[in-house]
C-alpha cells in the first residue's frame, strides 16, 4: 500500500528526506532522494556503523554516507564500495499528480 510522503515540490533534486517507521509500520526509517528524473528509496541505516543515510547523497544512482564514504547501488541496495557491506532494502517512490508517494518493501 502507497503512503503519501509530500509534495513533489518539497523534494527537489539532490536533497532527501526522512520517513519515520512510525508513519509506515515498518522496522526502519526510510532515506527517499531525488536524483535527477529519479526517486529512490532505501533503509535509512548505513550497513557500516548505522549512520542515517539521508545525511549523505545520491548521486547517478549512488549513494554515498556521509560518515565514512560507503557507497551503494540506490537501484537494488548492494554496496558498491568498503566500508559498506550487505545490501539495503530497496523501497517504491512514485510521484502522482505533484505529490510523493512510498510503497515500503518489506520482504
Amino acid at each position: 500500500m502507497a503512503i503519501h510522503i509530500g509534495s513533489s515540490a518539497s523534494l527537489a533534486d539532490g536533497e532527501s528526506l526522512v520517513v519515520d517507521k512510525r508513519d509506515t509500520g515498518y522496522e526502519q526509517n526510510i532515506a527517499v532522494f531525488r536524483d535527477g528524473e529519479h526517486l529512490r528509496a532505501v533503509d535509512n541505516t548505513c550497513t557500516h556503523l548505522e549512520a542515517s543515510l539521508a545525511n549523505g547523497r545520491c548521486e547517478d544512482g549512488v549513494i554515498t554516507c556521509w560518515l565514512h564514504k560507503a557507497t551503494f547501488d540506490a537501484t537494488t541496495g548492494e554496496a558498491i564500495d568498503y566500508p559498506a557491506r550487505g545490501r539495503l532494502t530497496v523501497h517504491e517512490v512514485t510521484e502522482d499528480d505533484g505529490e510523493l508517494y512510498l510503497t515500503v518493501n518489506d520482504q
